[in-house]
Parts: structure tokens; sequence; C-alpha cells
């Protein structure tokens, strides 16, 4: 299976180094810190019909160019963060 590559899915190997330099090495805390420095976060309450009250959570960071188009970024998972990031820069 080690000659699989991604066949049937992640390599052990590849897992394994993963889980140790998340383990051992990376600094979620220092990551954590950059991104909300650099991106203004926020939630807010919104009533859905049929739903409920439904809690979202959005980034809202202004343009330095003037009459700059804004985008609008929606996700179901935390991973866009990175991307807004590299985007907004």
């Amino acid at each position: 299976i080690d000659e699989a590559g991604w066949d049937y899915g992640a390599p052990l190997s590849d897992i394994r180094r993963l889980v140790t330099r998340w383990k051992d090495g990376y600094d979620w805390c220092k990551h954590e810190k950059a991104l909300n420095e650099e991106m203004p976060q926020f939630t807010r309450d919104i009533a859905v019909e049929g739903h409920g009250v439904l809690n979202i959570h959005y980034v809202h960071k202004e343009s330095k160019v003037k009459g700059a188009i804004p985008l609008l970024f929606v996700h179901g998972c935390e991973s866009i963060s990175s991307v807004v990031a590299t985007t907004t820069n």
C-alpha cells in the first residue's frame, strides 16, 4: 500500500509527518493571533424564516483601493480564513 500514493487516501507517512508537525512544531496561537489582527471578525444573529436564529461569523475588511468592488466569501468551514487573508492582501 505504501506504493499506492494517494489511490487509497492520504499515505500514512504523510499523516504521521503532519501529526508530528501539528503536535510538536506548529504554533496555532501565533497563527490565530496573526489572523485575528489582520482580519477584523464579527458575529451576528440573523433571523432565518423557517429555521430560527442563525449566528453567522464574518470578516469585514475594507479595501485600501477607493471604489473597489466588495467581495463576499460564503463558506462552511474555518479553512477559508487563510484563503481570504491571502486574497485580501
